[in-house]
């Protein structure tokens, strides 16, 4: 999943005082949040219509469709003084291309997983991103855990350990995309930058080795003829990729953390409903069982988001 994590969003404009559920931008954070994750949901409706093409030159293209869109966004925004901060600090900056490296990853393995058939690995992947995320809180940045957190992560873990022992293979689609969604939340927090700047500099970033992976495919491996119509298809890399970002980040700014997290789990909900039931992957008991594993860490891990949420207001 290429959403935006939770860690690197702003906090919402909410008055202290007022309960949650009175501020008056909620209901349009909601509906903004929905229209994201559903966007990032149905993702692979698009890219399965190109999966024949090389996912490195798929990658490349969503590289340099999004640095053009993000850039005219920018532009009209009157924006680009954002990006002084990164280039300015060598610190920022070695942080925004870590950045760049582990969100190329993350869609990389999308991509992997939508061309090989295995879906159910990016909703695997998607499910576990968050209890990394709480994971590496503790572990890097020190956090303090809370009891539900640890067994939310210890569920997760068992889900895993089930799918390799019963289905007898390493699920390494679903663990990269975790993995590298997490590593990708906490590089944000300790590089903070307004989303779509930072957007703009990371796919900046990426943009030469793109340009010349491009030109590689085209020229030195035989691939499929693109026409013109379906390089023209090719170029909604660019809203694909950043409509969603944006209407996150206008949820972020109305919604407080503990929404947006769990309105998150959208995301690989889709990726699990079109998988069975459009692409029709297999999905036997033993997947079932670790699935079940899953799901029982999200619950965990949402009642815990919850109750955290309440006991800060009731303070």
């Amino acid at each position: 999943m290429e959403i935006a994590p939770t860690e690197s969003i702003p906090e919402p404009d909410i008055d202290a005082n007022r309960p949650v559920d009175d501020h008056p931008h909620r209901g349009q954070g909601i509906l903004l949040a929905v229209l994201a994750y559903g966007l990032w949901g149905i993702f692979p409706f698009y890219f399965k219509q190109i999966k024949h093409v090389n996912q490195i030159e798929v990658l490349s293209h969503r590289i340099l469709w999004s640095l053009i869109l993000t850039a005219v966004v920018l532009t009209l925004m009157k924006g680009w003084h954002r990006l002084v901060p990164a280039l300015r600090s060598p610190k920022l900056f070695a942080l925004t291309t870590v950045a760049a490296i582990l969100i190329a990853t993350n869609w990389g393995f999308f991509l992997l997983a939508v061309s090989t058939d295995q879906l159910l690995q990016s909703s695997l992947g998607y499910f576990l991103g968050p209890m990394v995320s709480v994971m590496l809180g503790i572990v890097v940045l020190g956090e303090r855990p809370r009891f539900l957190q640890v067994v939310a992560f210890a569920l997760a873990i068992t889900g895993i350990i089930i799918f390799m022992t019963l289905v007898g293979q390493f699920p390494y689609i679903a663990i990269t995309l975790a993995v590298s969604f997490a590593l990708y939340g906490l590089v944000k927090k300790l590089g903070p930058i307004e989303p779509l700047a930072a957007m703009t500099l990371e796919m900046a970033i990426l943009a030469p080795a793109a340009i010349w992976a491009i030109f590689y495919y085209r020229t030195t491996i035989s691939g499929p003829s693109l026409t013109f119509g379906f390089q023209a298809f090719l170029s909604l890399n660019g809203p694909v990729t950043v409509a969603p970002l944006l209407l996150f980040a206008g949820a972020a700014r109305r919604l407080p953390l503990s929404s947006v997290g769990m309105l998150q789990y959208i995301v690989p909900t889709g990726h699990f409903l079109i998988a069975v039931l459009v692409y029709h992957e297999s999905f036997e008991i033993e997947k079932l069982i670790s699935f079940i594993v899953i799901w029982i860490a999200v619950a965990v891990y949402i009642t815990d988001l919850i109750r955290s949420t309440n006991n800060r207001e009731s303070q």
